[in-house]
């Protein structure tokens, strides 16, 4: 919990997006793109996404050349609008006798039980 808290405070601000890391996942969307539709099912996944979300026929034809074109300052610009490390909902599996203590360490005060199906339970 604390290295991912850590991690999506660090890309707000103390710990930016740095050149490397840009171009390793730039490079790994784009030269990822191929084996993505190996099997049928894929293309048909790629398809039914291209419906389900009125994205233009040519969506896949033109999403690399997008993907090169964005700059460290539009992902900076996009993880403000959309990552809020305070509004993260944590579920957590395990022996509850030896994380929850630990979690009301790190400050968690409301912690809610639940069973299999969803209901809570403390």
């Amino acid at each position: 919990m604390v290295e991912i808290k850590g991690e999506l405070e660090g890309i707000l601000g103390k710990k930016p997006i740095t050149n490397d890391e840009y171009a390793n996942a730039k490079n790994n969307i784009v030269l990822g793109l191929p084996g993505q539709w190996e099997t049928m099912g894929a293309v048909l996944g790629s398809l039914e996404e291209i419906v389900q979300y009125g994205l233009p026929d040519d969506y896949y034809q033109k999403y690399p050349g997008l993907v090169q074109k964005l700059t460290i300052a539009d992902l900076s610009k996009a993880a403000v609008k959309t990552v809020h490390p305070e509004s993260v909902t944590w579920i957590i599996v395990g022996d509850r006798a030896k994380i929850e203590p630990k979690i009301k360490e790190l400050g968690y005060k409301d912690i809610f039980v639940i069973d299999a199906d969803g209901n809570v339970i403390k």
